[in-house]
């Protein structure tokens, strides 16, 4: 029977070395001990045999890919220790529900702690571990709890291990020169092992050992199977080793070759529940077997559950796979293959992932993604990339859904983003080669992903295609495709309503949306929910619709989101709605606090666009817009990340740094923004780019913009953006009644949706004018006495120099450039230069337009 106090802690071999020196360091009064040494020092095994002799509890975690996130190894972690407590009163380990982080699973266990007796809790294999917060959560840990101890067991260097470390948490480090073997331990090995051997033979084998436990155990198996004893004292590879102990353990039961047969069969599990065994080996007798091999200490990490699960030791699980690899190479291939589907059907899909990406079976590896594409890549993203490292990338375009999600795993690391779009391209140009070949399901996926790899690459423009066909394929779907695509559809959903989003199409992301709500109010993950409901919050208060915004996210308090999801990736349209609302309450200061916790996911992050666009006009709403311009401009033109945006945002980003760096009255670096624009999609800001006219003085600009068609959808923001400002326009021409329609229609859009951001930047004396001509009580009401006075008086005229101005009188005389400088006695680069200057501040590009617009705000005589 196993000790309930003794939770996973490996069984004892038989044949134990007695390391009592190894032990008392172990038993000092440090909280942390470090067990430090290469592969083989037996740090795993002198540990063991400490734990089994102590009086506490003990939780034993063996570190493996499997469980070396942050997140995977808490949750391993608070299942040992809890478990570890099985025969205490007050603990029900069954009642445990897993965390969503490992904030909270450590949270939980400090909870636990508390309330219990000393504990000791071994790590073993930690530098395993891939993310160094492990450490900082575990120094947190045992500062918090009076009644936990921890051992670890590392081959590399680790930050507890640090000298300030050592001294602020009270850790012991045994290094290496504590675990070297003594001659007469050597001896002891060999003698364990076999007949008694010469004295020679036993200092031959200290010194070739080199101190090390698993080198001697492997020479005393090595030296016992030779003829010649004393001719053979080298350390064999791994493999050899492992045969060598495989031939010792068989050594030790008669057998008729079933044995053997059932152990390289076996061998090729990671993990051994008899289950799994039935399945690798039909056979009536499973159980006795495995008992068989655990009497002969065949396994290393004892049971798992009480179901009898079994663990290879490592080095003879090699050498059986060695043979196996050597004598049956299709056997080895066929039964990973059943490991990889028996670890997928029982939960465990990184591990069949792994498995089929070890195999080569890279049709398998998508089948396990495709299943479970957001669990996998949430708890494993490093894992995933440290598995698929070795896959050429032209392959991938046979995979566009492995290369899908390999790409989603190194987007998720800082600096991962150009190997990430490698992968990206591979698998948009895969979906296009076998779009005509696919079932629904997989057109479904592969044109979603098509979508969005052209999406997050920057070509959102090609991006639309794809997402339309992949919407009308999901709405004309029979529910058993849309059974079939299961966890994956709210997020396929989703993906296709961002680029519509992107595209400034809400009514087509909104419908998006609230399909991915609806299929993820079915789902069984608690989480699936909160990304639609956070785009559906984002959508509506970026298109005006403020109290469908306020209901989703129960503003202004933050109850519809989960405190521990606040922040990430998941919520960013979430912080987008809320940063909106703040926005139009005009309180900044909240709105760029919503905007911090986002700060750590910016680089990565998609809309990162948005994201700046909105920290940009909370700036400039708390009354710096040179300095919100100047963010943009810095973003803009000197991170190269932000150069590669979606054209509309960089679109959008360039027009509001033009009428940010107009109302702080920097005209040239104004119209650099304006330029930079590109020329297609200049219809899609168009009120930004009148209102950067209109404020220059530039009316007659500003008026032609508006009246071309946009193909943008309108929206009610903004529609009354637009209203607002064709009101200004047609007031200051004389047009009285046409800008009471246009302020009006404004007027009640805002008073109906409480939104008053759109006023924000408007020149404030036009606005006053029209209140004031145009009364209504509802919108005063609105807007009150509160509004920020971001806009200075509008220009009335462009500022020329008296040079500039005298270079126009000529133009509208019909003269060249070249009389020009004849006549003024410069030369003609510098006339050229003084009409480029002029033609920037009256928003001109011909000469005609600058003649025109300069003689209409009385610049030049009409007559010249």
């Amino acid at each position: 029977m196993s000790d309930p106090r003794i939770w996973a802690v490996p069984r004892l071999p038989r044949g134990l070395l007695d390391r009592p020196q190894v032990e008392k360091l172990l038993g000092s009064d440090a909280v942390i001990h470090v067990v430090h040494g290469p592969a083989g020092a037996g740090k795993t095994t002198v540990v063991a045999q400490w734990a089994h002799g102590l009086a506490d509890p003990v939780a034993w975690v063996s570190v493996h890919p499997g469980n070396a996130s942050r997140h995977v190894f808490w949750r391993d972690a608070a299942t040992a220790v809890i478990r570890s407590f099985s025969d205490y009163p007050a603990v029900d380990p069954h009642s445990r529900e897993p965390a969503w982080d490992a904030a909270a699973e450590i949270d939980a266990l400090m909870t636990f702690l508390r309330s219990c007796p000393s504990l000791v809790l071994v790590i073993d294999g930690a530098h395993l571990i891939e993310d160094e917060a492990v450490f900082a959560d575990l120094t947190e840990l045992v500062t918090s709890s009076r009644s936990l101890r921890v051992v670890v067991t590392t081959r590399a260097h680790l930050s507890l291990m640090g000298s300030g470390v050592q001294v602020q948490m009270d850790v012991d480090v045994i290094g290496p020169e504590s675990l070297v073997l003594q001659p007469e331990e050597t001896a002891q090995i060999l003698a364990a092992a076999g007949p008694a051997v010469s004295d020679h033979i036993d200092q031959a084998a200290h010194r070739a050992a080199g101190g090390s436990i698993l080198a001697a155990r492997l020479i005393a198996a090595t030296v016992h199977s030779r003829t010649d004893r004393g001719s053979e004292t080298d350390r064999p590879g791994l493999a050899a080793a492992g045969e060598e102990y495989l031939r010792k353990v068989l050594r030790q039961v008669p057998d008729d070759g079933r044995l053997v047969d059932f152990m390289l069969l076996t061998s090729t599990a990671d993990t051994l529940p008899p289950p799994l065994a039935q399945v690798l080996v039909p056979t009536a007798d499973v159980s006795h077997l495995l008992r068989v091999l655990e009497d002969v200490g065949g396994g290393m990490a004892g049971h798992v559950e009480a179901d009898g699960t079994f663990v290879y030791h490592p080095l003879l699980r090699e050498g059986l796979r060695a043979r196996l690899r050597r004598s049956r190479p299709a056997d080895l291939y066929r039964l990973r293959a059943l490991v990889a589907q028996w670890e997928l059907e029982h939960g465990d899909a990184f591990r069949a992932f792994d498995i089929a990406v070890e195999i080569d079976d890279l049709a398998f590896a998508c089948h396990v993604a495709k299943r479970t594409w957001l669990d996998i890549l949430r708890f494993h993203a490093d894992g995933i990339i440290r598995a698929t490292n070795g896959i050429k990338i032209w392959r991938l375009q046979q995979y566009p859904l492995l290369s899908t999600l390999m790409a989603a795993a190194h987007n998720t690391r800082a600096g991962g983003r150009f190997r990430a779009m490698e992968y990206f391209a591979a698998a948009a140009l895969g979906s296009r080669i076998h779009h005509k070949t696919l079932n629904t399901v997989d057109r479904i996926i592969l044109t979603t992903l098509e979508g969005s790899v052209l999406r997050v690459s920057g070509n959102v423009n090609r991006a639309l295609t794809p997402a339309r066909k992949a919407m009308l394929l999901i709405d004309h779907a029979d529910p058993d495709t849309l059974d079939e695509l299961g966890e994956l559809l709210p997020a396929l959903l989703a993906n296709n309503g961002v680029t519509f989003l992107s595209h400034s199409r809400y009514t087509d992301a909104m419908h998006a949306f609230e399909s991915a709500a609806t299929a993820a109010a079915a789902s069984t993950r608690p989480r699936a929910p909160l990304h639609p409901l956070a785009l559906k919050a984002g959508t509506a208060a970026l298109a005006g619709d403020l109290d469908h915004a306020r209901t989703l996210v129960d503003f202004p308090h933050q109850t519809t989101f989960p405190a521990k999801e606040v922040g990430t990736y998941l919520a960013t349209l979430y912080h987008v709605a809320r940063t909106v609302l703040f926005m139009e309450t005009f309180d900044f200061t909240a709105a760029a606090a919503e905007l911090d916790l986002l700060d750590d996911e910016l680089p990565t992050n998609e809309h990162r666009g948005l994201l700046l666009h909105l920290r940009a006009l909370t700036v400039a709403g708390a009354g710096d817009p040179l300095r919100a311009a100047h963010l943009l401009r810095q973003s803009t033109v000197v991170d190269p990340a932000l150069r590669r945006l979606a054209a509309p945002a960089l679109a959008q980003l360039h027009a509001t740094s033009a009428v940010l760096f107009t109302l702080a009255d920097h005209v040239d670096h104004a119209q650099t923004a304006l330029d930079a624009i590109p020329r297609r999609w200049r219809d899609h800001v168009q009120v930004q780019t009148a209102l950067a006219a209109l404020h220059r003085g530039h009316s007659a600009s500003a008026e032609a913009i508006l009246a071309r068609q946009t193909p943008a959808e309108p929206t009610t923001r903004g529609q009354a953006e637009r209203d607002l400002l064709s009101a200004i326009l047609f007031w200051r021409a004389g047009r009285a009644a046409t800008a009471r329609h246009h302020f009006t229609a404004a007027a009640v859009a805002l008073t109906s949706t409480r939104m008053r951001l759109p006023v924000l930047f408007l020149p404030a004396d036009d606005l006053s004018a029209l209140r004031e001509a145009f009364p209504d009580p509802a919108f005063e009401r609105l807007l009150g006495a509160g509004i920020p006075l971001i806009a200075p008086p509008l220009m009335t005229a462009a500022r020329l120099t008296p040079r500039e101005r005298l270079v126009m009188t000529y133009l509208a005389r019909h003269l060249t450039a070249s009389q020009i400088a004849a006549e003024l006695h410069v030369s003609v680069h510098t006339i050229k230069s003084q009409m480029n200057s002029a033609y920037r501040k009256l928003g001109a590009r011909r000469r005609e337009e600058a003649v025109r617009e300069a003689t209409r705000l009385g610049l030049i005589g009409r007559g010249e």
